[in-house]
């Protein structure tokens, strides 16, 4: 039952970890995506790229809520905390958080509506929507601190509280640029899973859509680049018995922790050498599966740190320590999920093609 709840607890996060970034990164990469569309070259290419990414805007930000809700249930099972009890530490910040995620909503669902009847999507409504996501991630960064500052006898959890606020910026700048890298990965794995347009195939022949992974690469590097500064402040920032855990070499955590750093770095060399080589497709799946492993190890090392930090606090804490059975578990349904959607996408790509 214990292995069975941590694999659930991470696969739920995940998930969720997922969607919400390519909620906070996806939403300005749309609205330069639609500027593109009007005002840059290959306008009817960037236009139908917006579109479509318009269409899955409001299911994502409907999921990524939904999955948040699960992996907050699975928390106050594994914790000394509830959902109810920190619901009412704070009702001013919860009524602002409610405000903030309808007007999102409302947003999204709005760029969906504008871009699918050819109307031009206005910069205001982009401009809340990325502005209330943003305030949504420092909410959560914040009353995640608190989560793990608070103490079990005499302070509560709030969305607004103040209790330790040193990790506060990498954790943001960490979130954010989180979400502009795998929004880039997702837009560089369906460009590989894509035909090649006739025009770029004159121009530069390749098995996919180099077009799209060279713009999803593109985002994927602006991303990740800046966390190997936001990383190390990050790491800095932790607690000294929570570093020493992750570095001492000798748990599973910390061995995945150093291979979540490896495999950013292969990954960092396999995409640049995809947009030098583009003919073969394998430096692009392997770029992105470096980067998904990376993904996968971090949010597993994320609710280590997490368990450390808490059993510090005194904490009581509902299950052991991380287990590679849990680990392998967790890679197994990740690349389960992967191979799915692909051949899902790649049959859609097919169908499309035998239609026209």
């Amino acid at each position: 039952m214990d292995t069975f709840l941590q694999i659930l607890l991470v696969t739920s996060f995940l998930i969720h970890g997922v969607l919400k970034n390519l909620v906070i990164g996806g939403i300005p990469i749309l609205m330069l995506t639609y500027y593109r569309g009007r005002h840059g070259d290959v306008n009817d290419y960037y236009r139908l790229l917006a579109r479509g990414m318009s269409r899955l805007a409001p299911v994502t930000l409907s999921l990524a809520i939904v999955f948040g809700l699960v992996t907050w249930g699975l928390v106050s099972l594994q914790y000394e905390w509830t959902f109810t009890t920190w619901l009412g530490s704070s009702v001013g910040g919860w009524m602002m958080l409610v405000v903030l995620l309808l007007l999102g909503v409302w947003g999204v669902v709005t760029m969906k509506r504008n871009g699918q009847r050819e109307t031009e999507v206005s910069l205001g409504i982009g401009i809340l929507v990325t502005s209330c996501i943003i305030m949504i991630a420092g909410m959560f960064v914040t009353s995640h601190i608190d989560l793990l500052t608070q103490s079990t006898s005499t302070e509560t959890i709030s969305v607004g509280g103040y209790n330790d606020r040193s990790t506060f910026w990498p954790r943001f700048l960490h979130v954010i640029f989180s979400g502009i890298a795998i929004t880039g990965m997702a837009l560089t794995l369906l460009g590989s899973l894509r035909p090649q347009c006739h025009e770029d195939r004159v121009v530069d022949p390749a098995p996919y859509d180099i077009r799209l992974v060279r713009y999803g690469v593109g985002w994927v590097l602006g991303g990740t680049v800046p966390q190997v500064v936001v990383g190390p402040w990050f790491m800095l920032a932790l607690p000294s018995d929570v570093r020493f855990y992750l570095v001492d070499g000798t748990s599973v955590a910390s061995l995945i922790f150093f291979m979540s750093l490896t495999f950013t770095l292969l990954s960092l060399v396999l995409l640049n050498s995809s947009l030098l080589v583009p003919q073969k497709i394998g430096l692009v799946w392997g770029g992105v599966g470096s980067l998904v492993l990376t993904v996968v190890f971090m949010v597993l090392v994320r609710e280590e740190v997490r368990k450390v930090w808490m059993i510090g606090q005194g904490q009581s804490i509902g299950v052991g320590e991380l287990s590679w059975i849990v680990v392998l578990s967790v890679v197994g349904i990740t690349l389960g999920g992967l191979f799915v959607g692909g051949r899902y996408v790649t049959l859609l790509q097919n169908q499309r093609a035998v239609g026209s």
